[in-house]
């Protein structure tokens, strides 16, 4: 489900790509007939329609992603209680330092991806 609503957010920038080369091509066209004023007007227009969709198709990507992360959470610790319950012959000791280690390094993995996710966001205020 994850991969199937990234390939639609990525044919919609497709999309918005091919209309701005379309866009592109009109620009050059109302160039060559000295139409400045409609230049200007749709050289601003592609503008604002760049940052919308970015942050429209960024966002979503975003959402689809959050969506999954916490499920994501949850699968990795199962899987690693098991990995750690049979590489220990189920002791328990073992079993809770291996706890903790998988804890902090879930703590790692949120910091890094929040660390992103404030770049994306740093990029898109930038913009």
């Amino acid at each position: 489900m994850l991969t199937r609503n990234i390939s639609s957010q990525l044919r919609s920038y497709q999309l918005h790509e091919n209309h701005f080369y379309s866009s592109l091509k009109y620009l050059i066209l109302l160039q060559q007939s000295y139409q400045m004023d409609k230049v200007i007007y749709i050289v601003n227009n592609l503008k604002q329609n760049i940052l919308l969709h970015s942050k429209f198709i960024v966002l979503n990507l975003e959402q689809c992603l959050l969506q999954h992360f916490f499920l994501l959470i949850f699968f990795l610790c199962i899987i690693s209680a098991k990995i750690n319950l049979f590489l220990t012959n189920k002791n328990i000791l073992k079993y809770s330092i291996s706890k903790s280690n998988m804890i902090r390094k879930l703590r790692q993995l949120l910091g890094r991806v929040l660390n992103v996710l404030s770049k994306r966001e740093n990029l898109i205020l930038f913009m």
